[in-house]
């Protein structure tokens, strides 16, 4: 098991899947798209019993290589459970996980493995146990332009509000963990400064990794890869584009006043420490009316149905998502079924 995987954490919709591509077009890194094992299957463990059991831990593994190979965003690779079973540094979820990168890494015969699990924060601790020297790329972006995407993604919050509290909420989480700053295992960096001055920081960011920089990664758009991701969901379209800073600031056209002062006061605090600087009317900054709330619990639930709907027609991996969806459905009936 290697000790140094790379975990891009963050904020989905700060350009993950651009960081994704940029590494991944390096020569020893190997970073597929992520099928979300820990956020999937964490909150299933308990219907598996004792995992030091083989048989409930076979069963664990035979579960999570299952939904994996009906990924949204299908591996290139069939893994059985029994070599997962092998290459699993513990009898945990974790290790399933780990061995999982394993064997990606291994079929694309390259030194070590990354993920783009953006929430891969809430298992540092458990990363830290497994592994002696991981690689923590903290990810970071302006939360209005990340509304802006994120109002047009499938796979995101829709309503400004949500995205704000979600934005919020993950980076005070990812600053707890600010300590590993000295140790060389976080590395901040900021998706303005990469669309702006990508080869100053990726020369940066790959010398973080103790890895030779190749202005070749440059170019990441022009791989099989990024064209596939491309081709699958209309969320993902962008990465088959060359870096470029047309979503930077695109918040000043596309949001309302009432849209951004919302953002700005839930985050503020936390823009300021990031350098974003706030342009509302600090005095008008407070916590919307009991019945705007509604409202956006409201349009939350809309937006989601209708892009739901319109990704049946613009989305090839439709079918894939909702397999996958059923699949962990699935699993929880029979857990509460056999219970």
């Amino acid at each position: 098991m290697i000790l140094d995987p790379i975990f891009i954490i963050g904020t989905e919709r700060s350009g993950s899947n651009l960081l994704r591509l940029l590494l991944n077009s390096h020569p020893n890194i190997a970073i597929p798209h992520p099928p979300h094992i820990m956020n999937d299957f964490s909150s299933l463990l308990p219907g598996y019993g004792d995992l030091a059991l083989d048989e409930n831990f076979l069963k664990l593994t035979t579960d999570v290589t299952n939904v994996v190979e009906n990924h949204f965003s299908p591996w290139p690779i069939k893994v059985s459970p029994q070599l997962i079973n092998k290459l699993a540094p513990s009898k945990t979820l974790y290790g399933i996980y780990a061995a999982m990168y394993e064997s990606y890494r291994l079929h694309e015969n390259k030194l070590r493995w990354g993920c783009k699990s953006t929430f891969m924060f809430s298992e540092i601790e458990n990363i830290l146990k497994h592994h002696s020297s991981p690689r923590f790329i903290h990810l970071v972006r302006d939360p209005r332009d990340i509304a802006v995407s994120a109002s047009k993604s499938i796979f995101s919050k829709y309503h400004p509000y949500k995205m704000a509290e979600l934005w919020k909420e993950e980076q005070e989480q990812i600053e707890k963990w600010n300590y590993l700053k000295p140790e060389g295992k976080l590395l901040t960096i900021y998706y303005e400064d990469l669309t702006t001055n990508p080869t100053s920081v990726m020369k940066t960011l790959m010398g973080f990794l103790n890895e030779e920089f190749f202005p070749e990664q440059l170019n990441f758009f022009k791989d099989k890869e990024a064209k596939r991701l491309a081709s699958l969901s209309q969320s993902w379209k962008k990465v088959e584009d060359p870096i470029n800073t047309k979503s930077v600031g695109q918040y000043k056209d596309k949001m309302t006043n009432e849209e951004i002062e919302m953002i700005e006061y839930h985050c503020q605090d936390l823009m300021k420490k990031y350098s974003y600087p706030l342009i509302s009317d600090t005095a008008r900054l407070k916590k919307p009316a009991n019945y705007k709330i509604f409202k956006i619990e409201l349009m939350e639930q809309f937006t989601k149905w209708k892009t739901e709907f319109q990704s049946m027609y613009s989305d090839k991996n439709f079918y894939l998502r909702w397999k996958k969806k059923y699949l962990l459905k699935k699993i929880k009936w029979q857990q509460h079924l056999h219970y």
